[in-house]
């Protein structure tokens, strides 16, 4: 790798963001200076430490799904569709966090609401404000906190990481999905843990009959933080900010699902030196890379490698500050949203653009991905401008080695094609052939067939055997 000027340089190979790097390497540090904090304000955010009290990821979850029937509606029913729903999504956690994530349900029987449909409703209209006044005759908060007291009269808590209050399909039309967090705190007795009869309750959610919901509510209560409601959020990187069943890596680490072997630590000040780092050295687990850029005050960069739902390759680039809502401002490509298409070369000369980076495809081969990240300060450079040049080069060259590439395999395809038709062709004809010789050959068999005919004379009767049998003379065919 070459150094110049302070424009960080580093390769992802097979994919990888490597780490083969020693921490006394210019602008690499230790892990422990990229675990960007938790916000000091919210319940839930991308930052470090998670809270205690949300769902552990090295064991299996227990949570308790307990059915809500709205006293209007006596005879609500929890199906066996709406369990399967509950099942599929705990099977999508369990990929997302490559196996380290299980859930174990536990079923509740009905629980009879003494709230109306219309109840309801009220409860999801009055959700801000009741938030905001701190009402908990008139919350959502409230119903949730309420409800596991009554439920404490009969049920077992113990061991219990969550409980999901399932409204289903009544309240579809009015959306009702939202989780709790709570967690002890002097100063605000709203996020108090509800207290049970086996101890207390951190985790909780609310939902009405939405099958895509509920793997985005309980991602809640282990720890992430909603991404939508921006034009820069990650779209359909994270299933936190759509409904794809996909999570950034950067999510992944925060919840231990990434081993901090798989993550590069640069100092803001240190890239400004440039770095090296060494590409030699194939890392596995293709998909799970990521560096972290330390901007300070709490704040960072991210840079990393996503395969998405059709297995195409993704370079994402983005901000991170725990203290905004949401707290991720992707940068992306001209004419995209989200993250930038790196499955050809046509995508090299890409430019990511922060206000203070530019981060740089200057390379793709089949082996891997060569970035470049290049400060605002240094962008009018000849270095800058050098390797911006070369590597519009390298896309032209990486574009003419596909084009000759998918030119030799279209001809290699149409010679097997014209092969196969030769040879099937070849087929039809020698079937055709032996079907004929067949023909003729039973048409001879036939044709020397001997036959039997009687022939008779007065009282006399003879029979006949021959090819083409006669009667004698005097005789007469019966």
């Amino acid at each position: 790798m070459t150094r110049q000027r302070g424009i960080l340089f580093f390769t992802l190979v097979s994919l990888i963001l490597t780490t083969a790097v020693t921490p006394s390497q210019a602008g690499v540090v230790d892990i422990s200076e990229c675990r960007i904090p938790a916000s000091k304000s919210q319940t839930v955010s991308l930052g470090f430490p998670l809270r205690p009290e949300r769902i552990s990821s090295n064991k299996t979850a227990q949570i308790l799904v307990v059915p809500i029937a709205p006293s209007d509606v006596p005879n609500h029913q929890f199906s066996q569709d709406l369990k399967d729903n509950y099942i599929n999504a705990a099977g999508d956690i369990e990929k997302l966090s490559f196996g380290r994530a299980k859930i174990n349900y536990i079923f509740a029987p009905v629980h009879r609401s003494q709230l109306t449909v219309n109840d309801f409703i009220a409860l999801r209209n009055n959700q801000q404000s009741s938030f905001q006044n701190k009402d908990l005759t008139k919350s959502t908060f409230g119903f949730v906190r309420n409800t596991i007291k009554e439920l404490d009269l009969g049920t077992n808590f113990t061991n219990i990481d969550s409980v999901i209050l399932e409204v289903g399909p009544l309240l579809t039309p009015f959306g009702v999905a939202e989780a709790f967090q709570f967690y002890s705190n002097n100063q605000e007795s709203w996020f108090d843990p509800i207290r049970t009869n086996e101890g207390y309750i951190n985790n909780a959610v609310l939902l009405g009959y939405h099958s895509d919901a509920i793997a985005h509510e309980i991602m809640h209560n282990y720890g992430l933080t909603d991404l939508y409601g921006s034009f820069t959020s990650p779209v359909s990187l994270s299933l936190m900010a759509s409904d794809n069943l996909t999570l950034l890596n950067y999510e992944k680490w925060i919840l231990g699902w990434i081993d901090d072997s798989n993550v590069t630590c640069l100092d803001a000040k240190n890239v400004l030196q440039g770095l090296s780092i060494d590409s030699s050295v194939e890392i596995k687990n293709t998909e799970n890379q990521l560096a972290i850029i330390n901007t300070g005050s709490g704040t960072g960069l991210v840079i990393e490698v996503i395969r998405d739902n059709f297995n195409g390759r993704r370079l994402a680039f983005y901000s991170l500050n725990n203290e905004e809502r949401p707290p991720i401002t992707m940068f992306p490509p001209a004419r995209a949203t989200g993250a930038l298409d790196i499955s050809g070369p046509a995508a090299i000369g890409g430019l990511l653009k922060s206000p203070k980076f530019s981060l740089l495809v200057s390379n793709i081969t089949q082996d891997e991905i060569s970035l470049a990240l290049i400060p605002e300060s240094l962008k009018s450079t000849d270095e800058a401008k050098n390797l911006i040049s070369q590597s519009i080069a390298n896309r032209d060259a990486g574009i003419s080695i596909a084009r000759v590439a998918e030119a030799k395999a279209v001809a290699e395809a149409k010679a097997i094609a014209e092969a196969k038709a030769v040879a099937e062709a070849k087929a039809v004809a020698e079937a055709k052939a032996v079907a004929e010789a067949k023909a003729v050959t039973e048409a001879k068999a036939l044709a020397k067939k001997k036959t039997t005919i009687t022939c008779i004379k007065g009282k006399s009767t003879k029979k006949v055997i021959a090819v083409n049998p006669k009667c004698p003379a005097g005789y007469k065919k019966k």
